[in-house]
């Protein structure tokens, strides 16, 4: 109790109970790009888990206020407010000279943006390693390091996050399967439910239902 988590974007993180005691949390998924528009740059947080932290009392006010559906401009001071706190106190703004280290984590986030832009394509190692200028075991360890997966499995997080949006406009699963990347149905199905938890028209269900809870 009392603790704050920070995820980066596509960070993989999982939520379980301690001791089968009861999980209970508040959450706020922000866009990257929001927080880029903000504060001109997106910020990176330096570690996912903060203990005791006293900015913890006002991101649940603010989760509050949200989900009573307090006035606009009240939700928006207190998140522009609590964002600013969160990254003086937590987030990598040091303006210190690029090491060998942050210039590797540079070519991460090059990396990165170009799987998100060619997620439907064939990607080998050999490819990402030519773009960053970097041999391919290089590549690999410095992916590992700074976003806890390999290449492969940030591609096929790219991939499963596509396909859900895809999933909720009403896409059938085969066709979203081939539009996000995946080489066929039970590939996607596989990578889906392991993201998810869920199959593709398990998921799908849960939009088709909130359409015809709307229309009644």
């Amino acid at each position: 109790k009392g603790d704050i988590l920070l995820f980066n974007p596509y960070d993989n993180h999982t939520c379980e109970q301690i001791d089968h005691r009861t999980l209970d949390y508040r959450c706020l998924n922000i866009e990257a790009e929001v927080l880029e528009k903000i504060f001109q740059h997106k910020p990176h947080f330096k570690a996912p888990v903060f203990s005791k932290s006293e900015r913890t009392k006002p991101l649940y006010d603010l989760h509050q206020m949200i989900t009573e559906e307090a006035p606009a401009l009240n939700k928006q001071e207190t998140f522009y407010f609590l964002m600013k706190q969160l990254i003086e106190a937590y987030a990598d703004t040091s303006g210190e000279k690029v090491s060998a280290a942050h210039a590797n984590e540079q070519k991460v986030q090059d990396v990165q943006q170009y799987i998100e832009t060619h997620l439907t394509e064939n990607i080998s190692l050999d490819d990402l390693g030519e773009l960053v200028s970097m041999n391919k075991y290089s590549l690999l360890r410095a992916f590992t390091k700074f976003r806890g997966i390999t290449p492969y499995r940030y591609l096929q997080t790219v991939r499963v996050n596509y396909a859900k949006e895809l999933l909720a406009q009403g896409v059938k699963p085969v066709d979203a399967a081939a539009a996000a990347g995946f080489s066929d149905q039970s590939h996607f199905s596989h990578f889906f439910s392991e993201f998810i938890g869920l199959t593709p028209g398990q998921y799908q269900q849960i939009f088709v239902k909130q359409v015809t809870a709307d229309e009644k």
